[in-house]
């Protein structure tokens, strides 16, 4: 039933082919989006004509943010070099590629990778108090001249490129196959935009990014293109939409780094 459009609450959900679907849509704030690497077998893995899609992207949004891995990163960053600003490293609680652990590393991380500008919210980290004086006059080649400074810290501090989340199994049970934790998707969505912002994905798969968007107090537009992922998804993000209060709580953040 290829054409399905739901309503739900705050996010609006298409089955359908996203390049059949990405004209016909308004500007967004941000796409955030788990696109199909092309790298299995499943039928669902097919990877996107990303020319294509670039040229849509650049119509709808200003800030694209992605996940890759392997040889996926590489064709993506190469596909919009002038737009790519930046990768970010997912560290994952269980490595995965066990087939080949006698022949390469087993794999342990996905990228994430951020093109273009908008909102940047960076999700601040606990930490010790410091106070190291006043930093004295810097002549540097690269930046320009420091004037001094005082440099102290009352503990926060500011996140890197590599976030810790454990993998979708440790929140409950897996319904897709490449399915993110939804603890990693709301603090892109923190990161990423503003509440009230609306993010699109158009590669919805289970949902995930709508329900972090709803739990976040942003607004959603979903595309996908099978049914079944399609159904499974407006039923998470139907949950997620009539218990929103229970998503007051504090912010997720990153977790130390597995030693």
């Amino acid at each position: 039933m290829s054409g399905a459009v739901e309503v739900i609450g705050n996010a609006i959900v298409y089955l359908g082919d996203c390049m059949e679907v990405l004209p016909r849509l308004d500007v967004v704030d941000a796409v955030i989006a788990d696109l199909p690497y092309g790298t299995t077998q499943n039928k669902w893995d097919c990877a996107l004509p990303l020319g294509d899609l670039w040229r849509q992207y650049r119509r709808l949004a200003p800030l694209v943010v992605l996940t890759s891995q392997g040889g996926f990163t590489a064709e993506l960053i190469c596909s919009n070099r002038a737009g790519f600003k930046y990768k970010m490293v997912w560290e994952k609680s269980k490595a995965t590629n066990f087939l080949n652990a006698k022949k390469q590393p087993l794999r342990k991380h996905e990228d994430i990778c951020v093109f273009g500008r908008g909102a940047y919210n960076p999700q601040m980290q606990p930490g010790k108090p410091y106070n190291k004086g006043v930093r004295k006059d810097q002549l540097t080649g690269s930046y320009g001249d420091f004037a001094p400074v005082k440099v102290a810290s009352m503990g926060e501090r500011y996140p890197t490129d590599v976030i810790y989340f454990p993998t979708a199994e440790s929140e409950g049970p897996v319904v897709h196959g490449t399915q993110k934790p939804l603890a990693l998707m709301r603090y892109l969505v923190r990161t990423f935009t503003n509440p009230g912002h609306t993010i699109l994905d158009n590669a919805m798969g289970s949902g995930t990014t709508g329900v972090a968007a709803l739990a976040e107090g942003r607004k959603f537009i979903g595309i996908e293109r099978d049914p079944v992922f399609f159904h499974l998804a407006c039923r998470r993000i139907e949950e997620a939409h009539r218990q929103g209060e229970l998503f007051s709580g504090p912010p997720t953040h990153p977790m130390g780094a597995s030693q």
